[in-house]
């Protein structure tokens, strides 16, 4: 769970385990103690984020469902996908990313998607099965 300005969210699945994926992290639990963040308690602890963490969150998942598709037959380009993530977090908040960079972008969306990064000869690393579908003004 997140909390920030009295709000509390549950992280979901990719971001959890993200949080399993980094080591050592410490946390409040629910009797406001500090535990450390471990696979087999990160359901019941808060993670205190900040207000611009929650924004960076809820943009990171709008951005994934409206411009990110699943698509069999078609890749996209890891730079690309993550290009268009910057520049949307930038529209919506004139600043850069500063929670989820371009290798937290990759493990996030590989673990998301249940997909690997795949390497093209022309086109360089490449996510397959994804398509990145842009906004139409």
């Amino acid at each position: 769970m997140i909390s920030a300005a009295g709000q509390e969210r549950r992280f979901p699945w990719y971001i959890s385990n993200k949080l399993k994926k980094r080591g050592k992290i410490n946390a409040m639990d629910k009797n406001r103690k500090n535990a450390e963040v471990a696979p087999e308690n990160l359901d019941s602890l808060r993670v205190y984020a900040t207000p611009g963490e929650l924004t960076e969150l809820a943009a990171f998942q709008d951005f994934l469902t409206r411009f990110v598709k699943i698509r069999t037959d078609c890749t996209v380009q890891c730079m690309l996908l993550w290009t268009e993530w910057v520049r949307f977090y930038k529209k919506k908040t004139k600043e850069f990313p500063a929670l989820i960079l371009e290798k937290d972008f990759r493990d996030l969306v590989t673990s998301r998607f249940s997909l690997t990064v795949s390497e093209d000869e022309s086109r360089g690393f490449v996510y397959p099965g994804l398509k990145f579908v842009p906004e139409t003004s």
